[in-house]
């Protein structure tokens, strides 16, 4: 038993000398850019953007605004800027774009419609999973709120704050029945 129990003690002292001298095999994995000698425009173009990445604009951390989020935090892909409120509406110019249908977009993924007659905790219960951090960054589907809102009626204040973080979500007044609505959603593309 003596020599046993000095057999592993020199097995230790040897692992220890060897661990020592080495790296670790298994190491963190930072995300980031690697720098390069060359500072070319293409370096910036993304294929799967079709320009500037995306991911140059994401972060992975909790959504901001909680107001509508349940009981159980995912950690989603998330803008570092928050959206202008006038680009989250689909059907509308404003002055950061000018697309008015899910076409003149031309996203590479297919757009999911979400059509309700009004804004819940159920619509955000089905963005959070769609945004997670698991998805890949270029396979995320934009998603369009369809919303059979009155004339008069506008969109809550509080679930627009919330929505303008999150990449590809807009919204547009219309109703499911309308086939004009459903076109400028991008009905004839979606998943």
């Amino acid at each position: 038993k003596k020599e046993k129990a000095a057999d592993e003690i020199n097995l230790i002292e040897v692992g220890e000398h060897i661990q020592s001298s080495r790296r670790p095999s298994i190491a963190m994995v930072t995300e980031g850019k690697i720098d390069s000698s060359s500072d070319s425009d293409q370096e910036e173009i993304c294929d799967k953007c079709r320009g500037p990445c995306i991911q140059h604009k994401l972060q992975r951390t909790y959504p901001q605004v909680r107001t509508y989020i349940g009981t159980s935090n995912t950690v989603c892909h998330m803008m570092k800027e928050k959206r202008s409120l006038c680009c989250l509406k689909l059907d509308e110019k404003c002055a950061h774009k000018s697309a008015t249908s899910a076409h003149e977009y031309q996203w590479r993924n297919r757009p999911i419609i979400l059509a309700a007659d009004r804004t819940s905790s159920g619509m955000y219960n089905l963005i959070i999973p769609l945004r997670a951090y698991y998805r890949p960054v270029h396979d995320l589907h934009p998603i369009i709120l369809l919303l059979e809102l009155e004339e008069q009626d506008s969109l809550n204040e509080a679930f627009l704050d919330a929505i303008s973080y999150f990449p590809d979500i807009y919204w547009m007044k219309g109703k499911i029945g309308n086939l004009d609505c459903l076109l400028k959603a991008g009905v004839s593309s979606a998943e």
